[in-house]
């Protein structure tokens, strides 16, 4: 199982930025796992995530495809968190910066996921 982030490259984020944003994906996406899922399975997740790795590969993609990927993911019913920035600094109020996905085993992410290419 591995963490899959995608950011939105087409923002002309700083690398500071899209560490931030990286970080904001992973951590929302382990807050909604412990609060959307009854919690012994949202704590149970964690817990098998964090002894094995805490595997993460982070992709890019583009605005618009980015733009329409939470809708193809809730599709799809594959769970994932979206960063949507304050628009504090760097980018613009409500720019969808980054999306993380899982842990998830590849083998159940559609095939097209494979294509996407490392940050």
């Amino acid at each position: 199982m591995r963490q899959y982030i995608i950011v939105n490259e087409s923002l002309g984020m700083s690398p500071g930025k899209i560490a931030a944003q990286v970080a904001h994906a992973t951590t929302g996406y382990a807050l909604n796992a412990v609060r959307c899922e009854s919690q012994e399975v949202g704590e149970n997740l964690l817990l098998w995530f964090s002894r094995h790795k805490q595997r993460k590969i982070v992709t890019k993609s583009r605005g618009f495809e980015m733009e329409l990927l939470p809708n193809i993911l809730i599709d799809l019913g594959i769970p994932f968190y979206a960063v949507y920035d304050t628009g504090a600094n760097e980018v613009t109020p409500g720019s969808l910066t980054a999306i993380a996905i899982g842990p998830q085993h590849k083998e159940l992410l559609p095939k097209w996921f494979a294509k996407l290419r490392l940050l």
